[in-house]
């Protein structure tokens, strides 16, 4: 028991309120003797401190928030780090209702043909979405009951039609629901935000609105975050560099706004013709010679796929053994993303920009990815 103490990593988990052995152990997908073996003398209540072998625990997620402490000695709790989740802040246990908005467009689906069926499901993007977006709400009502909470969900399609929408809200009674999620579009979002009652929380799952309402839950976050990330993370590099900043006409504004935060870097723009019309192009002999020995770093800032097909094959020509490039941008829309875009280009040049997007890195042991794809 010592030995195997001394070689584990503990979470160390403080239970609260309305919290049994049960469903701490649904919580680290752990059986209930493993918990009481670890904690033999813990009284289990509220406040009382668990050590929760981590070598034993498949349903916490290691990322850069939750930090073990590896306890060398059972009689005491070194680098104590409490694992305070959303689970953990769980106070109410009674059942939740909640409403979901999406635009299947059921009344195209010819249900009586399961060849018709098929093809549209295999076509039409919209659905695919909805479809996905529902699968992952049913997953993460499975895991709310894991932790004894009941979840009571009632789905509308809103047919991608204002019209559909309208009569949605007209019929039904939405002041009885906990929850509302979607519309999808922004929209259509906007227009069901306004025609509510304020009382009811809203949350925006695939879409920017620029609504301010109290009521609405932004799961997006806005440019303004991402841009502060990056720009907090190039800051933070230790490693000498020389920075750039390279934009088109219409991202003057970004150019000049990271020119602030970085006062030392060159900026370059793309080129004017005597018409007075943004090419959206450079030539190579506008960076030859700009780079130095070393990192160099290089802000590109565009919404124009030409752009950066033009910039990253020029970039990574001045990339050799002595000299290293890499390219970041604040905001990585799809100009990034298009097919003229070589991701050999992007690869070589160290390409890093702000996500919403959670990065899976071990496969095997995502709880989510087993569930979804396997």
């Amino acid at each position: 028991m010592n030995q195997i103490q001394s070689q584990t990593d503990f979470i160390i988990h403080k239970v609260r309120k309305n919290q049994d052995i049960e469903k701490i152990a649904m919580i680290y997908e752990l059986d209930v003797n493993i918990i009481l073996e670890f904690n033999p003398n813990t009284e289990i209540k509220k406040g009382a401190k668990l050590k929760i072998p981590r070598s034993f625990s498949y349903g916490q997620k290691d990322n850069e928030d939750l930090e073990i402490s590896e306890i060398q000695d059972t009689s005491e709790i070194e680098n104590e780090i409490i694992y305070d989740s959303l689970i953990e802040n769980i106070t109410s246990y009674e059942k939740k209702k909640i409403a979901i908005m999406l635009p299947f467009r059921t009344k195209n689906i010819n249900f009586d043909s399961i060849k018709q069926s098929k093809e549209i499901i295999k076509n039409d993007k919209l659905l695919n979405i909805s479809l996905d977006f529902l699968f992952g709400i049913e997953m993460a009502v499975d895991s709310f009951s894991k932790f004894g909470i009941d979840v009571d969900i009632s789905v509308f399609d809103t047919g991608a039609d204002k019209n559909i929408i309208h009569e949605l809200i007209k019929e039904n009674d939405f002041t009885k629901y906990d929850l509302l999620i979607g519309p999808l579009t922004t929209n259509a979002f906007n227009y069901v935000s306004k025609s509510l009652s304020s009382d009811l929380k809203i949350a925006a799952p695939l879409s920017k609105s620029k609504l301010d309402y109290q009521n609405i839950i932004h799961t997006i976050p806005n440019d303004e975050l991402l841009f502060n990330k990056i720009t907090s993370f190039i800051k933070r590099d230790t490693v000498p560099s020389k920075k750039f900043i390279i934009s088109d006409s219409y991202n003057k504004i970004i150019s000049e706004k990271i020119k602030k935060i970085f006062p030392d870097a060159s900026q370059f723009f793309s080129e004017i013709n005597d018409s007075g019309i943004d090419t959206r192009t450079m030539v190579y002999d506008s960076l030859d010679s700009t780079f130095v020995k070393g990192r160099n770093i290089v802000f590109l800032e565009t919404k124009d796929q030409g752009f950066v097909s033009n910039i990253t094959s020029i970039l990574n020509s001045f990339v050799n053994d002595t000299t290293e490039i890499i390219l970041t941008t604040t905001n990585k829309n799809r100009a990034f993303e298009g097919i003229n875009i070589s991701n050999y280009y992007m690869s070589n040049l160290n390409f890093h920009y702000p996500s919403i997007n959670r990065s899976i890195t071990n496969y095997k042991e995502d709880n989510f990815f087993k569930k979804y794809f396997m």
